[in-house]
């Protein structure tokens, strides 16, 4: 299915998100004719999004005629319901306004229809013989309720008295004013106001006193290695100790401390580097434009950046595994916290498998691609917040938190590109990294469901549905790493501009074209043509089910124990190379099979290898057309480059 230039594909297994903002929606508008701010119930009303000129969101107006007729207007001794309460020249109560200030007396009432002089509608004076005092007026330090909301000097505050200037009060000396003192602070915290050196941010010395105030003398504190020197400890390297210990401190709130630019409230500056200890890079920075330079490899890096010590806005690509000479394509990944806090199950099958990204990185190697992983640290688990390419770890973030669902128009709860690849992939990265997010659904009921941006950097994925058992034996690990890495493949097939039948979206099922692109083998696997396997075995499988190969029983090949199986660790995901034949429904040669050298195949299951079969329609389209492999491989897009790859 294409939306937006976004193909989606319904697998049992992952997928992804672009978002966009939804505009209100439309609502009704009712005409005011007598321009009073009230509309007229009446007349026929309009829907839409923005106001009409002349009309209105209420339909209050008793008289759209009149201007002086509606429901804030003061009724008159005149005959007519002047505020549309369905009331004519009804009585009110007015309140005496003695001192002229606008509020009245609640004391002393009159009733009439019309204001009485010197009367006011409101009653909320509380002092109607002084015209500063009512409500709204500045309370001022004057020991009245100046604004008559009962309280008196209510900006008053307790002001402690800071004799020493350490910044700290003492208790025991207080002023109450509206205004700060001079030598006065707002806390009361010093316990020894006579010595600046003793307050709550005091050091603890080894000298009887209670220098810190917490009513210890000469407790024993935790202190933290600062081994760069830039004032953060490092929290995993403790000494206990009354005072520092030589090249310690006080606090363990360094991210790395053997970078001495990077540590709490540091300037964040644009290197793919977390300076500040927020957890994110390069935020709310403007993004310089990409180096220029020969890219000869065709991977929109260019080359000078993948040598040795060369970095490019913070990126190591040499020391992450980038080479002149080949395709390196650099994939962040993300997986959801699927427990939701600890309300749901673990769900195992959002976690990454190592096995799905070697297989994944094998498949790519053989057309010269490399495919750089970034998990963070889910595989490498040192703690030494180094890099580690081996286990995946460039660096990324890993683990995002849970959301129950999100989809190309937005989730219930997340979205994946605004609200996971903005904010945990850094700028720098996003001018390289496409970005994928294992998660739970793309769809409101939470069903499995996976799709990818075509012909460009975002997907998301899920891995084939809940599992809320750890994936740890043997035979769990291989199918579940099947699942993701097909899936995977899939989706990221479409960032790379392929379709689901190579350049066509709409024709899909093509039994030639053997492709994970291809629904068929997409979670199937591909078959085999290896000498002695016939890749016949996967279509008559496939094609049992749905009408024209029920009859016909191939009870030497049953599924399970097909070559190649998900189930088992040789199940094959590639992309097409475009090397078999073309079929045209309308005239098979059965003899021909799919390709040169491969066996005949029984398209119609009649159990006869026909020469000649008219008008059979094999990718069960309803239709007889001409189906074609194609070259996936000598045609992928690379959004970075904005170009095609030749393989």
């Amino acid at each position: 299915m294409h939306i937006n230039r976004l193909i989606s594909v319904f697998i049992p297994a992952l997928f992804i998100i672009i978002t966009g903002c939804v505009p209100s929606g439309p609502r009704d508008w009712y005409i005011d004719s007598d321009m009073d701010g009230y509309g007229n119930p009446e007349a026929p009303s309009i829907r839409d999004v923005e106001r009409p000129s002349g009309y209105v969101a209420n339909n209050q107006d008793c008289d759209d005629t009149n201007a002086a007729i509606n429901p804030a207007a003061i009724e008159l001794d005149d005959g007519y319901d002047n505020n549309c309460n369905d009331e004519i020249d009804e009585l009110s109560d007015w309140y005496e306004d003695f001192d002229a200030d606008g509020f009245g007396n609640p004391s002393v009432t009159s009733s009439a229809i019309e204001q009485p002089i010197g009367y006011v509608a409101s009653n909320t004076d509380c002092d109607d013989l002084d015209p500063d005092v009512h409500p709204g007026a500045e309370d001022i330090f004057d020991g009245v309720d100046n604004n008559c909301d009962g309280e008196v000097d209510e900006g008053t505050l307790d002001w402690y008295a800071d004799a020493d200037g350490d910044s700290f009060g003492d208790p025991m000396v207080i002023i109450r004013n509206p205004v700060q003192p001079a030598n006065y602070v707002e806390n009361n915290r010093d316990c020894n106001d006579s010595d600046a050196e003793i307050n709550p941010l005091a050091i603890e010395l080894a000298d009887l006193i209670d220098n810190n105030c917490n009513d210890e003398i000469d407790e024993l504190s935790n202190w933290y290695l600062d081994d760069d020197g830039d004032g953060y400890g490092d929290s995993s390297v403790i000494q206990t100790a009354v005072e520092a210990p030589v090249g310690y401190v006080g606090n363990g709130d360094d991210c790395d401390d053997d970078n001495a630019n990077r540590y709490p409230d540091n300037i964040e500056v644009f290197d793919d580097v977390d300076n500040d200890c927020d957890g994110f890079k390069d935020e709310s920075l403007p993004v310089p434009p990409w180096p220029a330079g020969a890219d000869d490899d065709g991977d929109g890096i260019p080359d000078a950046y993948e040598a040795p010590g060369m970095t490019i806005y913070g990126m190591p690509l040499y020391e992450w595994g980038a080479r002149p000479g080949q395709v390196d394509l650099f994939i962040s990944l993300n997986f959801m916290e699927s427990t939701n806090g600890g309300l749901l199950p673990p769900n195992y099958s959002v976690q990454p498998i190592r096995e799905t990204f070697e297989k994944l990185i094998g498949v790519f190697a053989a057309h010269n691609i490399a495919l750089h992983f970034d998990v963070g640290d889910y595989f490498d688990q040192s703690g030494d917040n180094e890099i580690d390419p081996l286990d995946f770890d460039l660096g990324g973030v890993g683990e995002v938190p849970y959301a129950f669902s999100a989809s190309f128009q937005g989730g219930r709860d997340k979205h994946a590109k605004h609200d996971y690849r903005d904010v945990y992939l850094s700028p720098a990265r996003k001018q390289i990294f496409y970005y994928i997010l294992y998660a739970l659904s793309t769809l409101p009921d939470g069903s499995a469901h996976s799709g990818g941006e075509a012909s460009g950097s975002t997907m998301c994925v899920l891995a084939n549905g809940s599992k809320d058992d750890p994936v740890d034996t043997e035979q769990e690990i291989i199918i579940m790493a099947n699942n993701q890495a097909s899936t995977t493949m899939h989706e990221f097939g479409h960032n790379l501009g392929l379709q689901h039948g190579g350049d066509s979206s709409w024709v899909n099922h093509k039994p030639n074209y053997f492709s994970t692109m291809n629904y068929d083998y997409s979670f199937g696997g591909l078959p085999s043509v290896d000498p002695g396997d016939n890749p016949a075995d996967r279509y008559y499988f496939f094609n049992r089910d749905v009408g024209f190969c029920g009859d016909y029983k191939r009870t030497d090949i049953p599924w399970p124990s097909l070559a190649k199986y998900r189930n088992t660790a040789e199940f094959i995901i590639d992309y097409s190379s475009g090397t078999n034949y073309t079929l045209d429904e309308a005239n098979l040669d059965e003899n021909a099979g799919f390709g040169p050298g491969l066996p005949p195949v029984d398209f119609n299951c009649n159990g006869v290898i026909d020469v000649s079969l008219v008008s059979f329609d094999l990718n069960r389209d309803n239709s007889i057309g001409v189906l074609t492999d194609y070259n996936d491989w000598a045609n992928l897009y690379f959004a970075f480059s904005g170009k095609a790859h030749i393989d």
